[in-house]
């Protein structure tokens, strides 16, 4: 079993009073591997982290993380897994153990760790996404053919799961959203959140790194949900899922944040 998961919680700590983050114990999951490349863990009754392993040059296995959401009488997914093959390997494991179709998608940026398994989709289940990321998946030859997402915030109920998603603005890419589950105290924080094990901001081909600290510190959901970066309010227990690695609390902002200012600072002259 890998220990990636919860790796990293006690080093989440805020500079922020009435900060709590969540224990281990709190953070506790119970784990399947479906296959050499996919993983499950459970999050809440409802909610599922699903884990791509893929192999990169130089860096080996390297994972990908995406959430499937129990709602009434359907599915909804949040990032495809990485590839065809896994996403067809999560598809069948839906259907055997949940015995519902997934009815829906939401797509939080057009790179392939977000969207590579959407050619397996049935042609019913819906897709959203930004119109941003509609477009940028086009120019790479993906037809999403998604309804696009009101941006910056746009609530929705699907399959009676009740999702905000923000866009706060360029960030790791133009397009990165930020999707919050109301009622679960759970925020898939996509590629726009680093882990608490990461020391880089990774893959930064397309990144804007002042955009991406302005969204930081100005970004909030209308619930005001207060980010760690930006709002000196108590912060609510939350888990916060980014795009790759472990998971964490809200400090996972704040961490961002510090790992945007060193980029920062490493590029001034």
């Amino acid at each position: 079993m890998r220990a990636w998961l919860v790796v990293g919680l006690a080093c989440l700590a805020c500079a922020r009073q009435g900060l709590r983050v969540p224990t281990p114990e709190e953070v506790h999951v119970e784990r399947l591997v479906l296959s050499p490349e996919l993983e499950l863990a459970k999050l809440r009754d409802d909610v599922w982290l699903h884990t791509t392993w893929k192999e990169l040059p130089n860096v080996g296995p390297f994972p990908s993380n995406g959430l499937v959401v129990v709602g009434d009488g359907g599915v909804v997914l949040i990032d495809t897994p990485w590839t065809p093959k896994a996403t067809r390997t999560l598809l069948e494991w839906v259907d055997s153990r949940l015995h519902l179709p997934v009815t829906d998608l939401i797509a939080t940026h057009s790179h392939d760790d977000r969207i590579g398994g959407v050619s397996e989709l049935a042609p019913e289940t819906a897709v959203h996404a930004l119109q941003l990321t509609i477009d940028r998946a086009k120019a790479d030859g993906v037809d999403l053919k998604a309804a696009p997402l009101a941006a910056p915030y746009e609530r929705l109920v699907l399959a009676g799961v009740s999702v905000e998603t923000l866009y706060p603005g360029p960030g790791h890419a133009p397009d990165n959203l930020v999707v919050q589950l109301r009622g679960r105290q759970l925020l898939f924080g996509g590629c726009w959140v680093r882990s608490p094990a990461s020391t880089t901001l990774g893959n930064l081909a397309e990144a804007d790194l002042a955009g991406w600290k302005k969204g930081l510190e100005v970004s909030s959901f209308p619930d005001d949900t207060p980010f760690c970066a930006k709002d000196p309010r108590p912060l609510r227990p939350m888990l916060v899922v980014p795009g790759h690695g472990g998971l964490g609390g809200d400090g996972l902002f704040l961490h961002t944040r510090d790992l945007v200012d060193a980029a920062l600072e490493a590029k001034r002259p």
